[in-house]
């Protein structure tokens, strides 16, 4: 920063001929500006008559100094304070370098450096600071950090279970109060154990207001599950300690170029370690991979998500893989992503809310079943040990000229896309002893299933009719 009336003194100073900084600079510009200020002083002495490419010489002479500043530290090897004053003066300005003292703090573990700036300016040589919402500095610091931030997310935690009102609370809860909330935080500073200690806590955060919203107690398993996503037949109540490498590896990778010296970012490799402990060996990444080509979060993401439903289905019995992979079917989680308007008949009663979600979670029901007037079993297994097969009665389909039975529920004879569409509604339940193996073994496996079986009970009979047979 070159003050406005700073030039007539180096211009007397310099008839001196004297090669040595003037001690008096400050003290003189201070008496001639009336503003106290510290003022840098760059010398550079030749002999010869004067060029034209003077002045650029001894700009390029002092811009040479930066090969002894270390930018990391602070620290100068040799001179470097001509190409400091340099590149603020020469090339500061045009690059949009213009400080704003209200808004600056220097920062530096070598205290000397402080006096090349206006003394006015605060001074640290503690490297701790925020900046964008980012605590930068020692993995105290930033824990500390996070649990000031993780404080003030719990303040809506404790808000969301006194709205009564389930599916609202938990729509609310996976959209604007869970993984959220700290997802920048994840992005920018390296998964520490500082850090990751207060992420696990702030899960544990979240599983409480859902078990308070939700009016159950999660179980191991259960806890797994709700932190999947809804396509794998989870919450979608995103675990910020399971994710935070994934979150960090890519923030770091998409913002700097660490191609030339990877291995100094060791806060990459530890994360990149920590990652590939929470994925499939197939799927590991190296500092050379995700140099070379950046991933997407949501990617890193996905395939923690992927291997963490492996793991549920691999640990579980094969009654609760095939409820898994019902949960897990396309769809099958539409309700949750539903908003729940009145006015279009997708509001659910609180106890609709919790009887669904302990059934695709398998928590303990003690809810009476029609007709047969028995409990479901513990696991919400019912279908299978219902006597009453399952309690799911059918309705006698009658019709007019078709004899006893009708073959549909729903005849529309102006169907479009073909001929007269009879429409039929099929309820059939997964976890029976017929399908109770497959169903484990793939999603959609008993909706197949019934689909065949209206199919092979209904297509002679509608071909007669000219009907084309769609089972529902």
């Amino acid at each position: 920063m070159r003050p406005r009336s700073s030039q007539r003194s180096p211009s007397v100073y310099a008839q001196q001929c004297t090669f040595s900084h003037n001690s008096a600079r400050s003290t003189q510009y201070t008496a001639a500006a009336g503003i106290a200020t510290y003022v840098g002083e760059n010398l550079y002495v030749t002999s010869g008559r004067e060029t034209p490419g003077l002045i650029g010489s001894a700009i390029q002479d002092w811009y040479s100094e930066k090969s002894g500043y270390n930018f990391m530290t602070g620290s100068c090897s040799g001179v470097c304070g001509h190409y400091i004053h340099a590149v603020i003066s020469s090339e500061g300005k045009p690059n949009g370098l213009i400080l704003n003292l209200f808004k600056c703090e220097l920062l530096s573990p070598n205290a000397d450096i402080f006096q090349l700036f206006d003394s006015s300016i605060p001074t640290s040589t503690t490297p701790n600071f925020e900046i964008l919402g980012a605590p930068i500095g020692s993995p105290e610091f930033c824990g500390d950090y996070i649990e000031a931030k993780r404080k003030q997310a719990c303040s809506l935690l404790h808000l969301l279970p006194q709205l009564c009102d389930p599916q609202v609370s938990i729509l609310l809860l996976r959209h604007c109060a869970s993984f959220c909330k700290l997802s920048h935080l994840s992005r920018s500073i390296p998964p520490w154990d500082s850090s990751l200690r207060q992420f696990m806590i702030f899960d544990e955060d979240v599983l409480h207001c859902l078990e308070e919203c939700a009016a159950f107690e999660l179980t191991h398993s259960a806890t797994k599950q709700v932190q999947l996503p809804l396509r794998h037949g989870g919450l979608g109540l995103t675990s910020v300690s399971s994710h935070s490498s994934s979150a960090y590896i890519s923030s770091l990778s998409n913002a700097i170029d660490v191609t030339s010296a990877p291995n100094s970012f060791h806060h990459l490799n530890e994360a990149i370690a920590l990652y590939n402990m929470k994925i499939d060996s197939a799927d590991a990444v190296t500092i050379q991979s995700v140099t070379s080509s950046p991933p997407q979060q949501h990617h890193l993401s996905g395939k923690i998500e992927d291997n963490s439903f492996q793991n549920l289905l691999i640990n579980s019995t094969v009654c609760t893989r095939a409820r898994l992979r019902a949960v897990s079917a396309t769809n099958a989680t539409a309700w949750l992503r539903a908003i729940p308007s009145i006015h279009n008949d997708l509001a659910l009663e609180p106890q609709e809310v919790q009887v669904l979600l302990k059934w695709g979670l398998s928590l303990h029901l003690t809810v009476n079943v029609p007709f047969c007037s028995s409990a479901l079993d513990p696991d919400c297994h019912h279908a299978l040990t219902c006597r009453s097969g399952a309690c799911l009665f059918p309705q006698l389909e009658k019709g007019p000229g078709l004899g006893f039975f009708r073959p549909a529920d729903v005849l529309v004879p102006n169907w479009s896309l073909s001929n007269p569409a009879a429409f039929d509604l099929k309820v059939i339940h997964p976890l029976n002893t017929d399908l109770i193996l497959e169903a484990s073994l793939a999603s959609g496996i008993s909706a197949e299933f019934g689909e065949i079986g209206k199919h092979t009970k209904n297509d002679q009979m509608c071909g007669k009719l000219g009907w084309t047979c769609i089972p529902l």
